[in-house]
């Protein structure tokens, strides 16, 4: 009974390793710059040979689609998006903080009312809103490339999305083998056109599904 419990625990945490590569993977599939060595060790030790072949052979579309996206002109202003991000959350809270300082311990900044509309236009409107700008700018431009690279990357791209499924298989093939609950092995994609998953519920506004193992005989 020991050994089984023990076999049980080493299936879940292949499960748990899998579910992270299928997350990877599907992030991956709408154009996000991955690092493939941040899962290779664990394909090494919880894949198939089968697969672990198969994989080989993905990784090299992974890298050249890597390139192309590191080649971005976009590159550049998401990395100022970035850098303007923090400053925008700091701007605000300071202002907070500077605000509750003066309101309840009553420390009189000694500025002149001009220079307080400034500031306050400074930290709440003009740094915010420069952020928030640039960002949807940034999403609606990420949008237009990562479009014309879906021609042209057509094939790659169908070849992750391949070796996700046969992933998906082979995850509910560890959970059918050791009889393990799907419902405890629920997890998040932004793709849902894959087979042996199950949905339970997708965000409204951040389009992000909620999905389990699809096993004969689970609800």
């Amino acid at each position: 009974m020991i050994g089984l419990k023990e076999n049980a625990k080493e299936a879940q945490k292949k499960v748990d390793e899998l579910m992270k590569i299928i997350r990877w993977l599907d992030d991956y599939q709408v154009f996000k710059v991955a690092d493939p060595s941040r899962v290779e060790r664990s394909i090494q030790n919880f894949y198939p040979l089968n697969l672990q072949r198969m994989w080989k052979r993905v990784k090299k579309d992974i890298n050249a689609m890597n390139d192309a996206l590191t080649e971005s002109p976009l590159r550049r202003l998401m990395a100022a998006a970035a850098i303007l991000r923090p400053i925008a959350t700091t701007s605000i809270i300071g202002f907070i903080l500077l605000f509750i300082i003066v309101a309840f311990f009553r420390v009189s900044l000694n500025l002149p009312y001009l220079m307080i509309v400034l500031l306050v236009l400074f930290c709440l409107v003009i740094i915010p809103n420069l952020y928030l700008y640039l960002d949807r700018y940034i999403r609606l431009r990420i949008r237009e490339y990562h479009k014309s690279l879906e021609p042209v990357f057509a094939s790659r791209m169908e070849k992750v999305k391949d070796f996700t499924q046969q992933t998906i298989f082979y995850m509910n093939d560890v959970i059918k083998g050791f009889n393990l609950d799907p419902e405890k092995n629920k997890f998040r994609l932004k793709r849902y056109d894959y087979e042996g998953l199950m949905l339970i519920k997708k965000r409204r506004f951040s389009g992000v599904y909620t999905v389990k193992p699809a096993i004969d005989g689970t609800t």
